[in-house]
């Protein structure tokens, strides 16, 4: 989920970069962190394929990205539960780029 997330949200965020922007990416999830650091290899298959997308959308784009502890991602948490709650759909041309 979490790299899922991590994707839609980069292909969101590039269509709004403008010169001179850094994108600065925060999780909670330590692990894919410091994959897409490349401090850990991606071992799981189905995970690695989304990594790549990852990577392949944050190539020349400036970002930082951070762990940051679950307790000060409650609100990213609780938007994100919303959203499956309501069954919030991702849109289509979104959902064209995805490697699903």
């Amino acid at each position: 989920a979490e790299y899922l997330a991590l994707l839609i949200g980069v292909i969101l965020i590039s269509e709004c970069v403008k010169e001179n922007d850094t994108i600065i990416i925060n999780s909670d999830s330590e692990l894919m962190v410091k994959q897409i650091k490349g401090l850990y290899r991606v071992k799981q298959p189905e995970l690695h394929i989304l990594y790549q997308s990852v990577m392949a959308q944050l190539e020349g784009l400036p970002y930082t990205i951070n762990h940051i502890f679950r307790s000060f991602n409650a609100v990213a948490d609780d938007l994100a539960n919303k959203g499956i709650d309501a069954q919030i759909d991702v849109p289509a041309y979104i959902q064209k780029k995805l490697p699903l």
